[in-house]
């Protein structure tokens, strides 16, 4: 199984400098959404796309947005402070196909 990661960025920039590079290696495909301007950081990891809101939306109408913008069977939404340890998707993968 293919994982798609989406993380809602409401002016974490920083944040997902620190959260971005733990998670991006683990996933098959990263999704950020910018929520608001100014909410993604300059380097992001190879590979990463970002989704630029016109308008900011809902935690959750973010969430949906990213779902659907993303081609894999399982789909992470995760938080931009959240810090991937180095085997938790994999145990998240192994979880879902048992």
């Amino acid at each position: 199984m293919r994982v798609s990661a989406v993380v809602i960025s409401h002016g974490h920039a920083q944040e997902l400098e620190a959260s971005l590079p733990p998670l991006a290696p683990q996933v098959d495909e990263l999704l950020v959404i910018a929520n608001i301007p100014g909410s993604v950081p300059a380097v992001l990891p190879p590979g990463t796309r970002v989704l630029e809101n016109e308008r900011p939306l809902s935690f959750a109408a973010n969430a949906n947005l990213g779902a659907a913008r993303t081609g894999h069977e399982l789909v992470l939404i995760v938080n931009p402070d959240a810090i991937a340890e180095p085997d938790a998707v994999a145990i998240l993968r192994s979880f879902m196909e048992e």
